[in-house]
């Protein structure tokens, strides 16, 4: 039987394996572990004589894994898959012993979604607590399934990963939208004038006026500002220059929304569709059920989305 100091080196030397038989790379390795090249080599050394074979064979291209290498990182991987859940797990638990929720909300559902929904919750409960973090959806969706989020208010990728679970909440549409005065707005135009345009985008709506200008035979337009936070962000920016985003309605109806004004066809639209998320695997604690009743409350009565969803 291994002793519990022997497993400790194990797994400690496992993970740097892990990461060499991913990158086969040492100087990689170091980079990302923290470790000098030395120390990674002792790790796999230690490994190699737990075994008794070589786990590492060197070739032209650098390091290749021998068949007992390629067997170990296979499980490996396991293993490392099942740390992070077991570091998940215990992060959901305390969490959910101190009244904790770590909830991540989509730019757009903060004011009209989530403080509605806040306010209901803190006004029932003295220990309560919300850590709030507001990004694009894409970000959030990996800080869940990464275990250190809760649950996520956010939109819908085109695919969920099968280790998450969602309440689907409502759509809303999406424009392409100009500052008041735009010479875009003074006559008409055409799909190819706006290719001509500069953007200012986040991810997702780069990939979708990406693929709508490649299917129409048309060049890409110039993202002359890329952004991972939402572009309402830059309401004072986009009211003072010619630069094209995307919004949708709910901010177009905010007081520095009505600086802009949607753009009509042949300007696409977009219809995205929002959902409350959380891990397959959560451990759903009293405080996040009541937290998800209450964000399904707020939207339906939202009257901003009224219509959309």
């Amino acid at each position: 039987m291994i002793d519990a100091q022997t497993t400790a080196s194990i797994l400690r030397n496992l993970t740097v394996f892990t990461v060499a038989a991913s990158k086969q790379n040492y100087s990689v390795t170091a980079e990302i572990t923290g470790m000098t090249q030395p120390a990674i080599t002792k790790a796999i050394k230690r490994l190699e004589k737990l075994f008794g074979t070589k786990m590492f064979e060197r070739s032209g291209r650098g390091m290749v894994l021998t068949a007992a290498g390629q067997a170990v990182f296979k499980h490996s991987k396991s293993v490392d898959d099942l740390v992070r859940l077991m570091h998940t797990e215990v992060a959901d638990l305390k969490a959910a012993n101190e009244g904790l929720i770590r909830l991540g909300a989509s730019p757009v559902l903060v004011e009209t979604i989530v403080m509605p929904a806040m306010t209901k919750l803190l006004s029932e409960s003295s220990t309560m607590q919300i850590d709030l973090r507001a990004q694009l959806s894409t970000r959030l969706l990996e800080e869940l399934r990464a275990g250190s989020l809760d649950m996520v208010a956010g939109a819908m990728p085109s695919k969920i990963s099968p280790d998450l679970r969602f309440d689907r909440l409502g759509s809303v549409r999406s424009y392409v939208v100009s500052r008041l005065g735009h010479p875009l707005t003074q006559r008409p135009f055409t799909l190819e004038d706006l290719s001509h345009q500069k953007w200012l985008v986040a991810p997702l709506d780069a990939q979708w006026m990406s693929d709508i200008f490649e299917s129409a035979n048309l060049r890409v337009p110039s993202f002359s500002v890329r952004t991972d936070i939402s572009p309402g962000v830059f309401d004072s920016l986009l009211a003072n220059s010619d630069l094209l985003t995307v919004m949708d309605t709910a901010h177009l109806s905010t007081a520095t929304g009505k600086l802009l004004t949607s753009l009509p066809a042949p300007a696409p639209t977009r219809e995205l569709h929002f959902a409350i998320f959380w891990r397959h695997q959560s451990i759903f604690s009293p405080a996040m059920k009541r937290c998800r009743q209450e964000l399904k409350r707020a939207y339906r009565n939202s009257r901003k989305f009224g219509g959309e969803g």
